[in-house]
């Protein structure tokens, strides 16, 4: 049996604002485990959820915290996130839309025998259609 020792570290995966406009307005932020080997250069060992953090976002506009060096509310980092998406969309807006492609052309359809013909082999008969009904037996009276 082999033990590897492995360091674990919470790091962030995905932040939703659920209406964050609103008094009711609420951030999600999803984490994830990472588990490195310390011993192995780059050597992750894999990566397990984390439970999900939520805060109603009326609470936490003015928390701190320290970045880089600098004290940052959470309404700033809002602002900032806002101030990116709107210089995307604006990007997305100016650039072209992507050719319209034609549609696919049709294959033609199949003509269907009125019958088909049993396969070369099978482990079944295959029901007589009407016209091939054997006689009936001779009557013995």
């Amino acid at each position: 049996m082999t033990v590897v020792t492995v360091e674990a570290t919470w790091r962030m995966n995905r932040v939703e604002f659920v209406a964050p406009h609103s008094e009711s307005g609420t951030v999600i932020g999803y984490g994830e485990i990472l588990l490195e080997e310390p011993d192995a250069p780059g050597g992750i060992y894999g990566v397990l959820p984390a439970e999900a953090i939520s805060r109603q976002m009326a609470d936490v506009m003015q928390e701190t915290v320290d970045v880089q060096g600098m004290t940052v509310t959470f309404d700033f980092a809002v602002s900032a996130l806002e101030a990116f998406f709107e210089r995307w969309r604006s990007e997305d807006e100016e650039e072209l839309p992507p050719p319209e492609m034609p549609l696919p052309r049709a294959a033609p359809l199949t003509e269907m025998p009125e019958r088909l013909p049993p396969p070369a082999y099978t482990d079944t008969v295959p029901p007589p259609t009407p016209g091939d009904w054997p006689a009936p037996p001779p009557s013995e009276e």
